[in-house]
């Protein structure tokens, strides 16, 4: 987005002085304040203590990759190492701290990301090493034991807290972006492809792959029939549709007029209950994530063969 935002920027000066405009607008301004950007996120709060991931299929909620109870040793052993004597060890270490994320700042698609930064735990391991050593080094037995009783305790909190989000709340939340409900649509698939002529769903999120996985069916005959994307036409009588909600079409494909059908609309769909009727609707882990299944209308016996497919 940095050529995009700069293209705004000249297109909106008032001058037409080109050397003026590059002064302000050039490239390595530019680009130079987006790498540092997303640089310094790595070495931000928010990503050490909140939310480390920008992407919800891979975070915990409320955590990040750090427990408070190891930045305050981080910060004191930062302390420690920034005051120190020893001029070799402060600068290999600030080197390895700073320069770790650095390649991490380069990138832009699902920043911050802490596998970028992964060489990060390296220099901060051994900087709450020197935090814990302060502790243990204190000549003051009460207060040193009083330290580690509570860091101890809230440590223990800590871990306690990040299994409960992770076991309890990470599918919820990011349901959405790992295709939740599909492992339980392919299951459905299997017994509403014995029950119909014709079952129609969204080819989004590689829908197929999940239905033959989960299917079993490993046919070499399929080799070459698919498209981008995971996209095949149909397996059986199975059909993966473009669209997102097969029941907002206005003419199904492949479809005859004597054919018993039934169609599985996605959570996103606003699904059509003009023309169809609600038989069904399963979830995966995610409850609020609705499929619904639907079979056509008969709007009278004389016209019962005769449904057309909004």
């Amino acid at each position: 987005g940095v050529k995009l935002k700069m293209q705004d920027l000249i297109f909106t000066e008032k001058t037409k002085n080109t050397y003026i405009v590059r002064f302000f607008h050039n490239k390595p301004w530019h680009y130079g304040r987006k790498f540092l950007e997303q640089y310094f996120t790595y070495f931000s709060p928010q990503f050490l203590l909140f939310q480390s991931w920008e992407k919800l299929r891979y975070f915990t909620p409320e955590q990040g990759i750090f427990y408070f109870t190891l930045a305050f040793f981080f910060y004191l052993g930062l302390a420690k190492l920034i005051i120190s004597k020893k001029d070799f060890e402060k600068s290999f270490l600030l080197f390895l701290l700073l320069f770790a994320p650095f390649p991490a700042g380069l990138t832009v698609v699902e920043s911050p990301n802490p596998h970028r930064a992964f060489f990060m735990i390296v220099p901060t391991s051994i900087i709450v090493s020197l935090g814990v050593q302060q502790i243990l080094s204190l000549k003051n037995k009460i207060l040193k034991n009083l330290l580690l009783s509570v860091s101890t305790l809230f440590l223990i909190f800590e871990f306690i807290y990040f299994r409960h989000q992770y076991s309890v709340h990470f599918d919820y939340f990011s349901a959405f972006y790992r295709n939740d409900g599909q492992k339980e649509a392919s299951y459905l698939l299997q017994d509403l492809q014995k029950k119909y002529d014709k079952v129609y769903i969204s080819s989004a999120k590689a829908m197929s792959w999940y239905y033959l996985f989960y299917s079993k069916n490993f046919d070499k005959n399929l080799i070459g029939r698919f498209g981008l994307d995971a996209k095949i036409k149909n397996v059986g009588n199975i059909y993966f549709v473009e669209p997102n909600c097969p029941s907002q079409m206005k003419i199904l494909p492949e479809r005859k007029p004597t054919d018993k059908i039934v169609i599985i609309d996605r959570p996103e769909c606003e699904s059509n209950l003009k023309d169809y009727k609600l038989v069904k609707t399963f979830t995966g882990k995610n409850f609020l994530l609705k499929y619904k299944v639907l079979v056509p209308k008969t709007r009278n016996k004389t016209k019962a063969t005769n449904i057309i497919a909004h």
